[in-house]
């Protein structure tokens, strides 16, 4: 064991030493921040005070003039001593703004701020004080004349100024009030033009339009966009420019900035348009000969612009570029041919012809062994320089546009072809194609925009086979709007085999079968398909109605859409070519009369089914000698007469008169809004008339409880219905309009009469009521209108209502009321009326769609309606009505309209539902309204509560909610 333990070897510890040598200590800089001295923060402070109560004057705008010339006054005094260069930017940019106010004399300011300017070293001073001058110049342009040169003279000295801004501002200046052909002598500084960067292109006595173009080339972008700019506005000006400026604005489309070559692109557009015929010099692409080709500048300018939508790398610039190409309709038809053309021919290098290789090859002197022919003709010696890779000019220009990848640039160009075609109809023939494979791109707008650009070359193209097919899969698109489009081109397009009409409608009725809300749409379509392709139709009649030659068919369901749609194609076809009627089976004249009284507007009036055994009555027709225009000149001469008629005599005469009303609205879609508008003005005389009639005394009866809530009822309605008039109908002339203001106005005299009888404080009525009657007098004053003598006499007395004294209005307005009975005006209905009306698409008025909905939670319902004749659509809401008639009212966002027409919206959005807890199943009501005009004066308001302020823009549609309680847990 000892022996063991001895044997082994005790482990040594290791141990190292590292020294580390003395490092010398690094020298640290010691930054201490320079404390401001107390001359700086002064300044500082007084410079911050003054710009704050420079900005508090500048909210204060617009001032009055004798405010704006004593400001004007002081702020250049302080011009002068101000020592910051942003309070004198501040000061000068405000005297700018104050010299706008109307009746100031702004040539009292130009000569001392140019004696400020001269003296003035700051290079963003310099940019106000040109900025300024610009402002007051854009005012003063006219009564310059002596002084012009003067400022021409100072901006032309600021073009050399090495900052950039001065520059810009001198330049936009030039704009403002120069001309091209104004000639001017230009004093620069040796010193400063040696010390900058100013252009020695321009003479010492030269015209400004040679003094802009030099500044094409200007080392800054900013500066060259300016100059493009300043060309630019000239032309807006009515300055004619000069064609010669064409070469130095093309070089500027090979420019790095984007801007510029946008600003040029612009500027070659308006050249095209002034000079289209003028012929400009271009260089030949080959090498094969030196001669250069003349084009015209139209052509020239049309390539150079498909050249950026080809090449450019900015989308901006490529969307610009197709946008520009549109409006170029002098364009040599060789040129619009090459945009669709993509196959690239010979290297894109002009050839030669053989008479022009032949004459080169005889000025060569050189001749031929004989061994072989031609073996001394010169060969084509291709050259990697003149090769392309990419398309030059108008070649594929379209075709490039069309495949972009940003959908701006896609629409730009769907739109320039559109616009192309509709001047060219050979041009529209050749982009049908292309048109019609931009309706499969993955964006919706750019189908939308195919659809319509198509429908507007309509009368130009024809429809064949194959295309049907590629369109086919647009009738399937879950979009409506898309659909609808396509329902519109469809009725507009001529086909070119009766196959390819075949294919159309199967194509139709299945869409029909797949959606079947798009069912009034189809029919409508199919009506205009009958007139536009009616020889067509008349050869598949047989086909369409199933008939057989030997044998009678059984009779189809009329409730059938896609029977309907059928036979209102084959019908207006029968208007255009009455060989169809002898086609066409017994019980069509059965169904035709059906149509005629559902769906008026889908059938032609002039139809005649005599040769069946059954004829048509002439009551459902109107006769030619009493047509819906000449009878509504007849209702609006007779409404004077009906002050003359007892009670019941007056009821009878508004009932029929309204029938017939209704009746013309529903045949003839053009005078409907008309026809409604004197239906709502033929109640309201009616109902003034029963006032009228059904008391002796109307003052006695306006003390009288049961009299007095029966008359505010009726003066209620008619009020209501004034103001319908007024806001929901567009272009009635301004008599129709002092008619219902009238009448309105005669209302509210009997309201306020009602309430001065039973009310003791009834002033603030009274100021209303003065209100309303002085505002009804600015406008009389304005139209050479006959007012009633209820009217005038009222009138009379406006003088004895500004003290708004209730016993005043009381002792005055009571005797009035009996001249109330000759209030009646004839209206001149001489123009077509248009009534703002909204149809709601979804949801569908039905209980077989049910929704579900949690208290207390909110429920959101999809709303699609088109609104019509609207030209602000931030006035339509959606209002909601639950079961218990509370009413909540939804605004909906700016995104969800699409504008379909000038006039025309399509909205898709949600209503948002949010009520208590109810136990069983109930509708509730969605409509589309429109909030009243702001300007529209009431006497008793009930407008506190926001559902009252609308206006009801078409049915309601009633929507079955079924309520899910909470459960409790």
């Amino acid at each position: 064991m000892a022996q063991a333990t001895g044997s082994k070897r005790t482990k040594s510890t290791v141990s190292e030493t590292i020294q580390v040598e003395g490092s010398t200590q690094e020298k640290k800089i010691r930054l201490e921040k320079k404390k401001a001295t107390k001359e700086e923060t002064l300044i500082l402070d007084l410079s911050v005070a003054q710009l704050d109560k420079l900005i508090l004057l500048e909210n204060s705008l617009p001032v009055s003039l004798n405010v704006a010339e004593q400001a004007i006054s002081r702020l250049l005094k302080y011009a002068k001593i101000a020592s910051e260069n942003a309070v004198r930017c501040k000061l000068i940019m405000l005297i700018g703004h104050l010299s706008q106010t109307p009746g100031f004399d702004c040539l009292t300011v130009l000569s001392k701020l140019k004696t400020l300017l001269e003296a003035e070293k700051s290079h963003t001073v310099i940019s106000q004080y040109l900025d300024t001058l610009t402002t007051i110049g854009e005012i003063v342009t006219e009564s310059l004349n002596d002084n012009l040169e003067n400022f021409l003279s100072i901006a032309v000295k600021y073009l050399s100024n090495p900052k950039h801004s001065v520059r810009c501002k001198a330049l936009k200046l030039l704009g403002t009030l120069g001309c091209p052909n104004k000639e001017i002598t230009v004093n620069v500084d040796k010193d400063v033009a040696e010390s900058t960067t100013a252009h020695d292109e321009y003479d010492i006595c030269s015209n400004l339009e040679s003094i802009v173009i030099s500044f094409f080339k200007d080392q800054d972008s900013r500066v060259r966009v300016e100059a493009l700019g300043v060309i630019l506005s000239w032309h807006m000006r009515g300055i004619p420019l000069s064609p010669r400026m064409y070469k130095d604005v093309c070089a500027t489309l090979s420019d790095d900035y984007e801007k510029v070559r946008f600003m040029a692109a612009r500027l070659i557009c308006v050249l095209c348009h002034l000079y289209p015929e003028e012929n400009v010099t271009v260089s030949n692409e080959s090498k094969e000969t030196s001669d250069k080709v003349q084009l015209r500048l139209t052509d020239d300018g049309f390539a150079k612009l498909c050249q950026l939508l080809s090449t450019d790398v900015n989308m901006k610039v490529r969307a610009e570029a197709a946008m520009l190409l549109g409006s170029l309709h002098k364009v040599d038809f060789v040129f619009l041919e090459q945009t669709l053309d993509k196959i690239l021919m010979s290297g894109l290098r002009r050839k030669t012809s053989a008479h022009e290789r032949q004459r080169m090859h005889f000025q060569t002197g050189e001749w031929s062994t004989g061994k072989k022919w031609a073996d001394d003709a010169p060969k084509e010696e291709l050259n990697p320089d003149d090769v392309r890779l990419i398309s030059l000019g108008a070649c594929g220009a379209f075709v490039h546009g069309l495949e972009d990848e940003f959908v701006e640039v896609r629409n730009a160009t769907v739109d320039a072809i559109c616009e192309l075609a509709a001047n060219s109809p050979r041009f529209a023939v050749l982009s049908q194609d292309s048109l019609l494979d931009m309706m499969n791109d993955e964006i919706e707008d750019v189908r939308m925009n195919a659809v319509h650009s198509l429908t507007k070359v309509a009368c130009h193209i024809s429809l064949r086979e194959d295309q049907v097919e590629a369109i086919s899969g647009c009738l399937k698109d879950y979009s409506t709007d898309i659909r609808k489009a396509l329902h519109e081109m469809f009725s507009r397009l001529r086909v070119t085999t009766k196959v390819t009409l075949k294919m159309l409608i199967e194509e139709l009725l299945n869409n029909l079968k797949k959606y079947p809300q798009d069912r009034l749409s189809i029919w409508k379509c199919m009506q205009n398909m009958g007139k536009v392709n009616s020889n067509m139709v008349q050869c598949i009649v047989p086909y369409l109605l199933h008939l057989h030659p030997y044998f009678d068919t059984p009779e189809p369901d009329i409730n059938d859409p896609a029977y309907v749609a059928v036979l209102l194609l084959v019908l207006n076809s029968a208007s255009c070519h009455e060989a169809i009627l002898s086609l066409l089976p017994h019980h069509t004249m059965k169904h035709y009369r059906y149509l005629k009284a559902s769906n008026p507007d889908l059938l032609p009036n002039e139809l005649r089914l005599d040769h069946h055994k059954h004829t048509q009555t002439n009551r459902d027709q109107i006769s030619s000698e009493a047509t819906s225009s000449s009878y509504l000149k007849q209702v609006v001469e007779h409404i004077p007469n009906l002050e003359k008629m007892d009670l019941p005599t007056a009821e009878k005469f508004v009932d029929i008169t309204r029938r017939d009303l209704l009746r013309i609205s529903s045949l003839e879609p053009s005078n409907a809004a008309t026809a409604e508008f004197m239906v709502i003005f033929l109640e309201c005389i009616g109902e003034l008339v029963t006032i009228f009639q059904s008391s002796t005394n109307l003052a006695a009866d306006l003390s009288l409880d049961h009299q007095r809530q029966h008359i505010q009822g009726l003066l209620e309605k008619i009020i209501e219905k004034c103001t319908c008039m007024q806001q929901l109908f567009l272009g009635i002339s301004e008599k129709d309009n002092i008619s219902v203001l009238q009448l309105k106005l005669c209302a509210q005299s009997i309201q306020l009469c009602s309430f001065l009888q039973t009310r003791a404080d009834c002033k603030s009525l009274c100021i209303k009521f003065l209100k309303i009657v002085s505002d009804f007098k600015g406008k009389l004053s304005s139209c050479s209108f006959k007012p009633s003598r209820f009217t005038l006499n009222l009138l009379k007395n406006l003088k004895k209502f500004e003290s708004c004294d209730p016993n005043v209005f009381r002792s005055t307005l009571l005797p009035l009321l009996s001249m109330c009975r000759q209030n009646i005006n004839v209206l001149q209905v001489n123009n077509t009326l248009h009534k703002i009306q909204a149809s709601i698409q979804e949801p569908q008025d039905s209980s077989d769609v049910q929704y579900k909905f949690t208290c207390g939670l909110i429920t959101s319902i999809p709303v699609h309606a088109i609104i019509e004749e609207i030209e602000d659509p931030s006035r339509i809401r959606i209002q909601v009505t639950y079961p218990d008639q509370q009413r909540s009212v939804i605004i909906p966002r700016l995104e969800d309209f699409r504008q379909i027409s000038p006039s025309k919206y399509n909205l898709k959005t949600k209503a948002l539902l949010c009520h208590s807890a109810w136990t069983d199943a109930a509708h509730v009501e969605i409509a589309v309204v429109l909030i009243r005009d702001t300007h529209d004066e009431l006497l008793v308001s009930k407008l506190k509560d926001r559902t009252n302020q609308t206006l009801e823009l078409c049915d309601v549609v009633k929507v079955k909610i079924l309520p899910d309680n909470v459960r409790k847990t």
